[in-house]
């Protein structure tokens, strides 16, 4: 007797591995590109087909033995996401029909969101309270220099940007653009059925909930909280903030203008279908199935670093 979860049947239609190379969707995960919500989107779609790179650690790029390795508890795998997820780690040696996608935001949003994001971490979890906006300046300051210097990491293994664009242009099957999300999802599910692969791409909205705790747990946190969010909602009209910020992310652009061509290239190619569909956020969409839920919690979260102890770790290069 064989014993089958829910979703990891083989999917109607789907060539078998002697037959061509299954496909599977990687994910590129870049910090502040709504990947919490594209991620909650491939579980809820593959459930206990999916993998989660974090749970390898939050600092390791998946190389290609742990992918194998992966495979042992995972073997009808679809889709793998994460931050350690990277194009250039020679993935395709395990799944040669492997299928990168990812999505960019402009720079100087994404660089606000992450001091936001930051600056929210340190305030609910390390007990951070600024007293004044030159305290949040400064913060400010350092957390911007040190995601620009992280900014390439998701596409190179060097962190220039030469070899980014290459990889952009050679490995990231698909791109989006958070500035047009709804429109990137329904051009990227015409693309993946093109590839064979079926996906759902309603979503619900990830990463804006309050961690968990209720509003009386927050409410010893909003004043600290409002004052991060007046000084962000003022760095657009504060020039010496905008210098900062467009010097910081001037190499980025290019690689998000790049992007953003490579997009409007797949809308010609892909967009006409999509015109037909319908996207829906809600949050009534669900963001994850129980029973993927329930087997990465009761079997690959204690299993995967077992699966993977004795190995070689590969670190991001430009992990601080």
């Amino acid at each position: 007797m064989i014993l089958t979860l829910p979703g990891c049947e083989e999917m109607e239609g789907e060539a078998s591995l002697t037959d061509q190379p299954r496909r599977i969707l990687a994910f590129v995960h870049i910090f502040k590109t709504a990947g919490t919500t594209f991620t909650g989107m491939l579980r809820r779609n593959f459930g206990s087909r999916h993998f989660d790179t974090r749970l390898l650690g939050t600092d390791q790029v998946m190389t290609a033995e742990q992918l194998r390795r992966i495979t042992w508890i995972y073997p009808a795998l679809r889709s793998i996401a994460g931050h350690g997820v990277r194009p250039f780690a020679g993935l395709e040696a395990v799944f040669p029909g492997i299928l990168y996608t990812s999505f960019v935001r402009e720079p100087v949003a994404r660089l606000v969101s992450g001091f936001q994001f930051g600056a929210r971490h340190r305030i609910v979890h390390e007990a951070w309270q600024p007293h004044s906006q030159t305290e949040i300046a400064n913060y400010f300051d350092q957390r911007i220099k040190q995601l620009a210097s992280q900014s390439m990491e998701a596409f190179s293994s060097t962190g220039e940007i030469d070899e980014a664009l290459n990889v952009l242009q050679d490995r990231i099957d698909f791109v989006g653009t958070v500035e047009q999300y709804d429109r990137s999802l329904l051009v990227m599910a015409e693309w993946a059925k093109s590839h064979g692969i079926e996906i759902d791409v309603r979503y619900r909205r990830g990463n804006i909930s309050s961690d968990g705790r209720n509003s009386a747990e927050l409410r010893r946190f909003v004043p600290s909280l409002t004052r991060v969010a007046e000084f962000a909602a003022g760095v657009r009209s504060d020039p010496k903030r905008m210098a900062l910020l467009h010097e910081a992310s001037a190499t980025e652009k290019q690689l998000y203008d790049a992007a953003a061509i490579k997009f409007a290239a797949l809308e010609r190619e892909y967009g006409m279908a999509a015109m037909l569909s319908n996207i829906i956020e809600s949050d009534e969409i669900a963001d994850d199935r129980w029973y993927g839920r329930a087997y990465r919690n009761i079997v690959a979260r204690p299993i995967t670093p077992l699966l993977i102890r004795g190995l070689p770790a590969s670190r991001s290069p430009l992990q601080p």
